[in-house]
Order: structure tokens, then sequence, then C-alpha cells
């Protein structure tokens, strides 16, 4: 019986080619797109599970809610959170670690390097279960001139040469030994440790916002729970802990710590998948998952409608045989085992084409996507089960409404008459091409929209001038303050540069620093929390941002200058430009009318008021992402002289190039032993949305695999209604019809379906996509007519054309045959 099968199977498909390769070449495309997608889902799921402890390890995010503005958050915690921990849970939390990350000059016998060096806590080890490889672990934290080196930051620095028992020099004055090499960490893992060695307290007597200050977050904290009860305990218990060790420092906050400052306690695992706290690198996203996990299973459900239809299709042409073998005695199970069967070695012949595929195209997906994806089926026993199951899957359910519809034939009304086909309605088959092209067009709108959103967001107006721009970073690591100012007039004094500024950050800005104002001279229950950006004369200028009212900073005006901390002698005023933004926020209806007011700024030391008027007002800029909203800003001028950490450089245009080799050298000229750090402002920029554009290309192609599949499925029933249709198509043209009539006929019997499918996709997609737009805080308008007509028009016109395109051969060639041919056996 087996062998039976097996024999009709291979002969229905040696038969019927073109209908075989339909089948088969549909299916194989969409296992392939599946295949490479469940590769893609499992590797996102996998980050952080390479860490023995991982299920009871949490990172520690910070929030401050402070009054007078929005909560911020961020991925890092404030230094002294380690010791609270440490005293409060530790019964709930076996180890509690820091990592503070610094990126610094690096010094390898005569090379100047720049790198990464993690300073931990001495328990890291503990918590972050390294491999070694060279060395020793336990020596490396044992005191702070002992450092671990990545496999291959130890290839960078020394080549081949061992490593341990070298030296490196670190900002130019801490000399380390090596100690030991640890593997280089998984792709898949949110860390990035190239370096790592002691966080010692010594080192931070100077910087206390590092390890002393409650305000300043600047240290990742993680923690190793007991039990994955603990994780509950310790966040209902830590407000109250927090108000036991507590105290801000701050002039005029008097609210309770646990009221001002949060602390969420996120399991690793959920790291690169659902957090959104600014300050993660290389972040996922779950949506994305979900949505290239729904693709895939669209994708299949496509590749099964086409089976499902060329099948009942085709029964019209196998309904003698299905007559004769139940004559003999066949009976229903058996004839629906035998169809299943069909379907399931149809499956078996598409997955191999479908693993030659994956294995063709695995390499630029993974280049594409800088993943290190892998079909071993052989290694991997679960993703094999997971493949067999799949071809099983496809194959019964394909194959299981035909093998049904086909096993139901009645001998008797088959063979009278010596009829070799039963006519079928096709109701089920014009459904299932309306849900096919349904997915098909919703794929297209979504692809287009994610595009436009992504060109929007690249392109929006950003109210300042970018191009052109690259900014020198690191001048924290410079010997002096004053360095920074020569470097700035020097370069400034080079040919093709129209500006050069110094700030503290520079767009897109790396942190979001904050300060605390009053309305009045008196401390009072109104406060005005904004972020700060401070800034030298020439910045604006640097950025070609003009104001909208007042004026702008400028060397002349040294009243505007910002009072120091520190400052013992001359007046205690200052001037502040900011954004229409804070304008807003003072209740200023139009920028004009907030020109001249005073604000009031207690000092850190001894909450003295600093007398602060505006001079100024600007354009909201968008100096992050534009998920983000603009918040109210106010930038603060000080003399370049005064320890700044970016340079902004304005180049002529198409001059970037050459300009660059002589900032270069005037770099290494003056502060020869400080290696240079760019950032173009342009890239930068640029780069917070490629995730967004890289999603947005994986969507496409897999869109299109969707397109090319339903597209196969059409064109295989075009051909049997074509052949179906013979006869009648004979007698019309009998009776006077034309080619195009013909030919118009038999396109607009898959039109119809296409345009329902639209009017389905239409508000489905709609819906979709304004959510996920949603998550922007400057989307573009799905309702605006531009892109009605853009995205939903132009996804039916073209799902239109496609259909016309499959069909219209087809529709020809019958159009054009002979009408006494066809009517002959009449």
């Amino acid at each position: 019986m087996l062998r039976n099968y097996l024999a009709v199977a291979f002969r229905n498909l040696a038969s019927h080619r073109l209908h075989a390769a339909i089948n088969i070449g549909g299916l194989a495309v969409g296992l392939a797109a599946c295949l490479m997608i469940l590769l893609f889902v499992r590797d996102e799921l996998s980050y952080e599970r390479w860490l023995p402890d991982a299920d009871r390890i949490v990172a520690i995010e910070s929030t401050f809610d402070v009054p007078g503005r929005d909560p911020i958050s961020f991925a890092a915690a404030p230094g002294p959170l380690k010791d609270t921990l440490d005293k409060e849970f530790a019964s709930d939390l076996v180890q509690v670690v820091r990592i503070h990350g610094e990126e610094e000059p690096v010094r390898v016998g005569d090379r100047r390097l720049v790198g990464e060096t993690a300073y931990v806590d001495a328990n890291f080890f503990e918590v972050f279960d390294l491999p070694i490889v060279a060395g020793r672990r336990d020596a490396a934290l044992a005191d702070n001139h002992s450092i671990l080196l990545s496999e291959t930051t130890a290839r960078k620095y020394f080549g081949a040469e061992p490593a341990v028992g070298n030296t490196i020099t670190l900002s130019d004055t801490h000399v380390f030994t090596v100690v030991g090499v640890f593997a280089d960490l998984p792709r898949n893992t949110h860390l990035e440790l190239s370096a790592i060695a002691l966080f010692d307290l010594a080192r931070y007597e100077k910087q206390p916002w590092v390890a002393q200050q409650w305000t300043s977050v600047n240290t990742r904290t993680y923690a190793l729970l007991r039990d994955p009860g603990a994780r509950a305990r310790v966040a209902a218990a830590l407000p109250a802990a927090l108000d036991r060790n507590v105290t801000f420092n701050l002039p005029g906050i008097d609210e309770r710590p646990s009221s001002l400052l949060h602390f969420t306690l996120r399991p690793i695992l959920d790291i690169h998948l659902h957090a959104s706290t600014p300050g993660y690198r290389r972040l996922g996203s779950f949506t994305a998952v979900v949505a290239f996990a729904g693709i895939a299973l669209l994708i299949l459900i496509i590749a099964c409608i086409n089976f499902v239809n060329l099948a009942t299709a085709r029964a019209m042409t196998r309904a003698r045989e299905v007559a004769m073998r139940k004559v003999v005695g066949a009976t229903r199970s058996q004839l629906i085992a035998q169809h299943l069967g069909e379907a399931v070695i149809t499956a078996l012949i598409a997955l191999v084409l479908a693993l030659a595929v994956v294995e063709l195209a695995i390499g630029p997906f993974d280049a594409f996507l800088h993943k290190d994806l892998r079909l071993d089926l052989l290694g991997d026993p679960s993703l094999l089960l997971v493949v067999i199951g799949l071809v099983l899957v496809v194959g019964v359910v394909g194959g299981l409404y035909p093998a049904l519809y086909l096993s139901r034939f009645q001998p008797a009304r088959v063979l009278k008459a010596n009829q070799s086909s039963v006519h079928g309605s096709s109701l089920v088959r014009t459904g299932l091409v309306v849900f096919q092209f349904a997915i098909s067009i919703a794929l297209m709108v979504c692809t287009a929209t994610i595009y436009a959103q992504t060109v929007y967001a690249r392109t929006l107006d950003l109210g300042f001038d970018h191009g052109d721009r690259v900014a020198l970073t690191g001048l924290g690591d410079l010997p002096t303050k004053e360095a920074a100012a020569t470097l700035e007039r020097a370069i400034a004094a080079l040919p093709d540069v129209e500006h050069a500024a110094l700030s503290s950050d520079a767009p897109p800005l790396h942190n979001n620093n904050n300060t605390l104002l009053y309305p009045t001279a008196t401390m009072g229950d109104e406060k005005l929390v904004v972020e700060t950006l401070e800034v030298d004369p020439d910045f604006f200028a640097a950025y070609g941002v003009e104001p909208v009212a007042g004026r702008l900073f400028s060397a002349e005006h040294a009243g505007d200058f910002r009072v120091a901390d520190d400052a013992k002698d001359g007046p205690l005023h200052q001037g502040i430009v900011i954004n229409r933004a804070f304008a807003a926020k003072l209740g200023a209806a139009r920028p004009e009318d907030v020109v001249g007011k005073v604000v009031w700024e207690p000092r850190r030391d001894d909450g003295t008021m600093v007398e602060t008027t505006v001079v100024g007002v600007v354009d909201d800029l968008y100096l992050r992402s534009v998920r983000e909203s603009v918040t109210p800003m106010a930038y603060y001028v000080s003399p370049p002289a005064s320890g700044f950490n970016y340079l902004t450089v304005h180049v002529a245009p198409g001059r970037m190039r050459a300009t660059m080799a002589r900032i270069e050298e005037v770099w290494h000229q003056l502060v020869p032993d400080v290696p240079i750090r760019t950032e173009f402002l342009d890239a930068s920029l640029a780069a917070q949305y490629d995730g967004d554009e890289q999603r947005g290309q994986i969507f496409a192609a897999f869109a299109g695999f969707a397109i090319v599949i339903a597209c196969l499925g059409l064109f295989g029933l075009a051909s049997f209604s074509a052949q179906r249709r013979t006869k009648e198509i004979g007698m019309r043209k009998v009776l006077g019809a034309s080619v195009l009539d013909i030919v118009r006929l038999l396109v607009w019997q898959f039109s119809r379906p296409v345009l329902i499918a639209n009017l389905i996709a239409w508000p489905v997609s709609y819906l979709v996509m304004r959510r996920w737009l949603a998550g922007f805080r400057h989307a573009i308008d799905l309702s605006a007519p531009a892109y009605l007509l853009g995205i939903f028009g132009g996804a039916a016109v073209l799902a239109m054309l496609i259909a016309w395109g499959t069909t219209a051969g087809h529709a020809y060639r019958v159009a054009r045959a002979n009408p006494g041919r066809a009517l002959r056996t009449e």
C-alpha cells in the first residue's frame, strides 16, 4: 500500500510538472523564509542565556521623579546604592556588583590607542562567570594595578605575543599589569567588556559623582538574587530602605528620597527585548520579534493556501482516479491517507530546496544583521525536531482540505456519462485568494509605512545644521582644561573651518544633565527642573542656530558666563538661552515675553541664589531621537577654558577629508599623548534609526517573499482556470468576442478578489501601523491625504498590477487559441 501511494505521488508530480513546480517552489520559498525568521527569533530570545545564573541576575535601573519635570530614567544607578543594598538586603541578594565603564587613552609601549575599561567590584566574577583562557582570574581584582583583557583586546594590544605579564598605561598615569585574558563575550549579550580592572574608590575621590553622590548615575549595578521571589521582596522594601539611608544635599529639596528616586530591578534576560531605558546598547525589539514571527506564520499560511487552491483545482481532473479507487474497494480513510501522504512528500521535497536556499542566503543575512546565525540540524536536535514538525504541519494543513474534498466524491456521479472531472464550487478558492492578497497588501502597507517613517525621522528639520560637522570627543582626557581652549583656537584658524565651538555634550546627546531653578529669589514649593547644556560663546553659530527672540551668547557679554559653584568673588548673576519648551513652561505666550525674565539657581555648596536672566530664546532643537520628546532646555555659557568634553567643527562643504587631515595634525602637535576621537554628526544622528531601517528592510524582504508565493499560486490558478474554460472561450469567440474581450474577462476574474483583499487589508494595516507609530514622539500622519494615496493607494495599484501581470499571459494565450480546436469534441 505504501509503495503504491509513493508511486502515485511521484507519478502525479512528474505528470503535472508545472503545477508541481509551483507547489514545491511556493512551499520552498515559504519554508526558507520561515526557517530564516525562526533562526533570527531564536537568536533574539537567546540573549544572556549563556550566563549560568541568568535567571537570578537583575540589572538595577534608576528613575528620577523630581517635581517640575517629567521623570528621567537611566540604565545605571548611583554609586552608593551597592552599600545600601548590601546592608539592607543581605538575606535576598547574594551579591551586588557595580560596573563603571570609561573610554580612555591607552599606551602600549610607544603606541597610543583608545580603549574602554570596565572598573568592577571585587565580587564581579561571583555574578558574571567569565571563562579565563590565560592567567588567573582571582589575581585580577586583588589590587588596583592588575587588569584582565579580552582575547580580542589582547591581540589588539600585543599581537601574537602573550599578554599576561605585560603592562599598559591608562589615562597616561595609571600603570596596570595584565594578569589574565578572558574569552570574548558571546555576541548575544548587552554587556561590552574589553578590559576589566578593580573599581577602586580612591581613584574617584576627586570625582564624587561616580561613587559618592546619589544624584548622579554613572555605574551599572547588578544583583544576584538568592531566589526568584527575592526580586519582588526587594522591590517592595527598597523605598523604605532609601528613606533610611539616603540624604539629598540639594538646596530646596526636602521631599522623601523614595518619592524622588525609584529603582527598577529588571531581569537580565528581559534587557535585550523589553528594556527601553536610555543607556543600554544593542537592544532588540520584542515588537519586531513578534512581527517577524507573525510574518513567518503568514508566509506559511500563504504557501499552504497555494497548495490547497491548486490541489482542489486539480481535483476536477483527478475525479475519475478517485472514483475508480472507490469502485475497487478503497475506503475514504485510505484516500485521505494517500492525499495527505502526497502533501507531506511535496513538503519534504520543498524542505530540501528550502534548506539549500537558507544555506545560500544565511551568509548575507548574517552580514546584514551583524549576527552569527547557524542552521545546524544535526548538531541541534531541538531545531531538527522543530523543522520536522514544521514540515508535517505544513503537509497536513495544506493537504487536509484537498484530501477531504477529493475523498467525498461519489463514484456513480463521476463515472456516469464517462466524465473525467467534476465541477466544484470556486467559492473556497476565491476566498483563499482574497485572504492571500489581503496578507500581501497588508505587508506592503506596513513596509511602506516603516520606510516613510524612517525617511521622515532622518529628514526632519532638527532645528540646527548638522551637515559637514564633526565632533571631537574625549576632551576630558586632555592634560589641562586650557588645552581644550588652545585646540579650539588652533582648529578655528585652519583653512575651510567655518566655526569651532566647545560644549559639554554634542548631538545626539549622550548625557542628561539637569538643574534646579526657582521663579523667585526664595526657595519655595514651586520648582523648575530643566535639562542643561553648557556651551561656549560660539556654540550656536557652529550649529547655525538663530534666536527667535532676544540674543545669543557672545564673548562681549561676559556677564552671561555661568557662575561656578566654587566662585568666591564677583557678582552672582548669569545669563541663559532657553528653548521654546522652557519658555512655555515659564508661562510665556510668545518667546518675546520671556526675554529678560529672571529665575534663580541655588549653588550646590551653600545654597546661595544666583540671579539668572533669560537673554534669548531658540527653537526646540531635536538633540536626540524623534522617539523622545523635546524637553525644556537651558543653555549656559562658560569660557573656553572651563573643561568641556566636546569640540564641534563646522567644515566648508566638500572639504571634510582634507580638513580632517589638518585637524588630526594640529591635535597631534598640541596633545600628542591623547588619541583623537571623532563623531560625524550626520552619521551619529542617522545611526539612531539604523535599527528601524534594518527591521524595515527585513520586513520588506519577507513581504516580498509573501507576494512571490501569492503570485505563484495565482499563476497556477490562472492556468487551471484557462484550461477549464477553454470550451466557454471558444464559444464566446464563435459568437463574436474579440481577443481583448476574452483577456478582460479572464483578468477580471482574478481582479475582483484583489479588490476585496484591499478592503480587508487597509483597515487592519492602518490600525497596526497607527499603534507602531505611537512609539514615536514625532511621526508621520497616516490619515494625511498624501500618505493615504501614496501608501494605501500605492499598495492597491501594485497588487492589482501584480495580479494582472500574473494572469495576463494565460489569458492572452487562451484568447488567441483557435476556437475550432476547443469545440471539436462538442
